[in-house]
């Protein structure tokens, strides 16, 4: 049995691969299979534009994204940083490999992302999101969730 290998081509550092990670999307053209063979599948991955919204938070302007949701791994307070999730149905006794073969990404600085928000219930049970940022998760220089 041939393992099938899974060979990422990222234009983003945003790309979060894993078969069962609940939350995310992606763009319809984002990702688009560039070749496949019986032991090698290359999935191309082109950055599509997120949408957000501004939200003030402690006075600054933070960017709230609305496309991708957070990997379930993200916890209440922790920058809300859209995910990409990737789905893949492999064979039992298969293995699969990544591997980013080119990386292009600008670095922006001094820009804010909102925290993943926790929720306050009204007594009609509509949550209603309270975002608080955890100072220590903040500052972190390390990508999250980690092992990516």
């Amino acid at each position: 049995m041939i393992p099938r290998v899974l060979t990422i081509c990222a234009l983003t550092p945003l790309l979060v691969l894993d078969t069962a990670m609940p939350g995310g999307h992606a763009h319809p053209q984002a990702l688009r299979i560039a070749h496949q063979s019986a032991d090698e599948w290359v999935i191309e991955y082109r950055h599509q534009p997120m949408r957000f919204v501004e939200l003030q938070l402690e006075g600054k302007s933070h960017l709230l994204f609305t496309d991708g949701g957070a990997p379930e791994s993200s916890r209440e307070g922790q920058p809300h940083l859209p995910a990409l999730v990737l789905s893949l149905g492999i064979r039992f006794g298969d293995s699969v490999a990544a591997e980013v073969t080119e990386a292009r990404y600008a670095a922006v600085e001094n820009q804010l992302v909102a925290p993943v928000p926790g929720y306050r219930y009204t007594e009609d049970g509509e949550a209603i999101p309270v975002y608080k940022k955890d100072e220590g998760a903040y500052a972190m220089n390390t990508l999250s969730p980690s092992g990516c």
